[in-house]
């Protein structure tokens, strides 16, 4: 997280992204759940958070991406849920017996792009990598389909631009942006 050091973002196999608060690892802070268009389990492949802390964006194995609003939560404050998710709670076994551990839980996604990178129906579309611009409203994705996709956050509908033929030798292909934010990079 770029300001909450406690706060740690994951992306895992079983289809979710994860926010953790690291000075306690046993709880999670809240499980995100993408929007799915047919049934099934797709692997989460990368995850970021904006520069300002308020968005997380995260690319699935079904070829979509999919974005969160989590301002108003805290990896210090495990109970406060973050904006647009449900709070649960569930039981957790430990050493010293059932300790109550709470989290949110959300599939409220405020942007989604089913078809954001090919291969999806297959469930093998492998993005590589995602990072926010410092405007907090552009994304860029590598994915190995051989493209560098930049998208607008605010609707996801298609993307602004995209450089294809790129070479995919690699299964963790980084992008990202310079530091002045001209140009969006990947390695090849």
């Amino acid at each position: 997280h770029p300001a909450e050091r406690a706060a740690l973002l994951t992306c895992s196999e079983d289809g979710t992204a994860r926010i953790w608060d690291v000075e306690r690892p046993q709880n999670q802070v809240a499980v995100l759940k993408p929007r799915q268009r047919k049934p099934g389990r797709f692997a989460c492949r990368a995850a970021c958070y904006s520069p300002d802390g308020g968005a997380v964006a995260a690319a699935f194995g079904d070829g979509s991406l999919q974005v969160w609003d989590v301002r108003g939560g805290s990896a210090s404050g495990l109970t406060a849920a973050y904006t647009g998710m449900v709070a649960s709670s569930r039981l957790q076994a430990s050493s010293g017996g059932a300790q109550l551990q709470s989290w949110s839980y959300s599939q409220k996604t405020t942007a989604v792009c089913f078809d954001a990178h090919a291969g999806g129906d297959a469930g093998d579309a492998m993005v590589c990598s995602l990072a926010f611009h410092a405007d907090n409203r552009t994304l860029v994705s590598r994915a190995q389909d051989g493209t560098l996709k930049l998208w607008d956050v605010r609707s996801l509908s298609k993307p602004v631009a995209v450089a294809s033929d790129l070479a995919a030798r690699y299964d963790e292909t980084a992008c990202g942006f310079s530091p002045d934010g001209e140009l969006a990079y990947t390695a090849v």
